[in-house]
């Protein structure tokens, strides 16, 4: 039996109160975080302490292995991996540069900067 790996795009009101983290507008449809190997946030400054804080904690916990931040005025990305309960800085990509991520077999991106963030 195969799952099927799909994405919810949601335009709904974000929800930022502790322990809503599921109010973001890109999901895995389900909501169940036992399927999502990689979460991508886009940081601008207005919610770049939620992004690299508080829902970096939360998806932690829920077990979420990768979590990419693109840093929408540099357009770096920062790629973490989870150890533990916490993350750790695994690789950072500069603009021109290429992010090859392979997050379980078969599964492989290649991801440059200028593509996710003008």
């Amino acid at each position: 039996m195969t799952r099927s790996s799909h994405v919810r795009c949601d335009d709904g009101p974000r929800d930022h109160r502790p322990g809503r983290h599921r109010g973001d507008r890109l999901r895995p449809a389900g909501d169940e975080a036992d399927d999502v190997r990689l979460v991508c946030e886009v940081i601008s400054p207005s919610n770049a302490a939620t992004d690299k804080v508080l829902k970096m904690h939360y998806y932690a916990a829920a077990d979420i292995e990768w979590y990419l931040l693109a840093e929408q005025e540099t357009g770096t990305l920062h790629l973490y991996r989870r150890h533990g309960r916490h993350y750790r800085e695994e690789s950072v990509t500069k603009p021109g540069a290429v992010l090859e991520l392979e997050l379980a077999e078969p599964v492989r991106a290649t991801i440059r900067p200028e593509g996710l963030v003008p």
